[in-house]
C-alpha cells in the first residue's frame, strides 16, 4: 500500500492506492480414489477411462470423455 500524494492531472488527488486482499479459494478435498454415483452404466464407463486416461498423464476433463 503508497501512501503517499499524487496528483492525477485531473485537479483530483490520490492519496493511497488500495489493494484487495487476496482470497484464498479451497476446492473441496476428493479423495482419488472416491468414486462419484451415476445415474447410468455408460455414465461409470466414462469414469473408469477417465480415470485410467489421468493415470497415464493424460490431461482430460470428465466431461469430454462422457461425451
Amino acid at each position: 500500500m503508497c501512501s503517499f500524494s499524487v496528483s492525477s492531472g485531473l485537479g483530483v488527488m490520490v492519496a493511497r492506492i488500495l489493494r484487495p486482499e487476496p482470497k484464498v479459494i479451497t476446492d473441496p478435498v476428493v479423495s482419488q480414489d472416491a468414486e462419484p454415483e451415476f445415474q447410468s452404466p455408460k455414465e461409470r464407463e466414462c469414469w473408469q477411462l477417465y480415470r485410467r486416461m489421468l493415470e497415464k498423464g493424460v490431461s482430460v476433463s470428465y466431461d469430454t470423455v462422457l461425451r
